[in-house]
């Protein structure tokens, strides 16, 4: 019985191991060489690079496609070719940009199996794993005695209030930097410079940070998104950043909506005026209409998006739908939308039995001079027939 159970144990054993063997040479079928080229980086360097992938007993379809950062400087000869048994030889080429930060930088170049579709019961597919395998590009840059990357940050706020501004420097290079300075200036939307600001000074050894503050405090501007452009001096070199921040409350106002007066079981366009005044363009507004009472929501519609222009004022338009509801007052709540923002509003509407007379030539005088007019034609049509009775009397 003991024996029984080592062999059938045994071939447990035999059939994992012929399980991960199937399995291990599908996924290690795909190879390519060499894994990694590594280049010393010279601006505008450009070259050649030859790949082998490696064939299996049959032939198979690759995808070849670049990746990373480096990926918009490489250039393939081909991204999609047939694998022979004997393996194939592929390239590709790279420009290098005429200048890199210091470090090192990579693309990579990924070789993708397509697996063919096999049919598995009651003619449905089953796809397989999708083997791939890549090479990398790797660029070294090297560090400068004294090098410097630098971010400039600035905080939001209305009109009056103080913007932060701080200048955060990285020194990457192999040593201190006995001083750094920043000046920033201040550009609105149409890069205008609006104003410069000098931050402190100071020193920052190698492989550390330091933070670089000013302090502004907006007066006499318009609302709107604003940008921050920090120039950086350190010892004897330069180096600039940007980053955007806003000024004011990014608010859009409604105005009012009409008309304000609908017929019962009628369909009628409404407009709804709003005004913007953010001085930067704002995309994709849109109003959200529900009309309820006493707590009820009866109809919703939404309007179409718009984007609005700087300081602007405009209609958005939609239909509101009168089937269903009785007469009376109800309320129209307005959500406009715009940003991460919300404006609301609420506006008194009626429904009505009888359509409100509208247009030209409906006034008193209208309807009064109409009557005479009316008048005047029975007095003619009498007087006419009264003389013609009498003329043949």
């Amino acid at each position: 019985m003991e024996n029984i159970f080592y062999k059938k144990r045994g071939h447990i054993f035999i059939a994992i191991f012929i399980f991960l063997f199937i399995l291990s040479s599908n996924v290690l079928a795909l190879g390519i060489s060499p894994a990694i080229t590594e280049v010393s980086f010279s601006p505008g360097l450009s070259e050649n690079v030859e790949l082998s992938i490696a064939g299996e007993a049959k032939p198979f379809d690759i995808n070849v496609i670049s990746i990373g950062e480096l990926a918009e400087f490489v250039h393939l000869t081909a991204t999609q070719l047939t694998v022979p048994p004997q393996g194939l030889a592929i390239s590709y080429n790279f420009t290098l940009p005429m200048q890199l930060t210091p470090g090192r930088h990579k693309a990579s170049i990924v070789v993708e199996q397509k697996t063919p579709v096999q049919e598995s019961g009651a003619g449905k597919p089953m796809f397989g794993a999708t083997p791939a395998v890549g090479h990398v590009l790797a660029v070294d840059v090297p560090y400068e005695a004294k090098y410097a990357m630098i971010t400039v940050e600035a905080t939001n706020a209305n009109i009056g209030e103080i913007v932060n501004l701080k200048v955060i420097i990285n020194n990457l290079g192999n040593e201190d930097i006995s001083l750094a300075k920043s000046v920033i200036g201040i550009f609105d939307n149409e890069n205008k410079k609006i104003i410069s600001i000098e931050t402190d000074s100071k020193g920052v050894p190698k492989g550390e940070k330091a933070e670089l503050y000013a302090y502004w405090t907006p007066k006499n501007i318009s609302p709107g998104v604003y940008t921050a452009k920090a120039g950086v001096d350190y010892d004897g070199k330069s180096t600039e950043a940007e980053s955007t921040f806003r000024i004011g409350d990014l608010s859009i106002s409604i105005i009012d909506l009409s008309p304000k007066e609908f017929e019962i079981d009628s369909i009628t366009k409404v407009k709804i005026d709003i005004e913007s005044f953010w001085s930067s363009k704002i995309p994709s507004a849109y109003a959200i209409v529900t009309i309820s009472k006493d707590s009820k929501d009866y109809f919703t519609t939404k309007t179409p998006s718009v984007d609005l222009g700087p300081l602007v004022k405009t209609q958005l338009e939609a239909y509101l739908d009168t089937h269903g509801l009785t007469e009376g007052e109800y309320d129209a709540n307005i959500k406009l939308r715009y940003s991460d923002k919300q404006t609301d509003k609420k506006v008194k509407i009626r429904v009505t039995k009888i359509k409100k007379i509208e247009g030209p030539g409906t006034s008193i005088v209208t309807i009064v001079v109409a009557i005479a007019v009316i008048v005047l034609i029975i007095l003619a049509i009498y007087i006419f027939i009264k003389y013609y009775l009498k003329r043949e009397k």
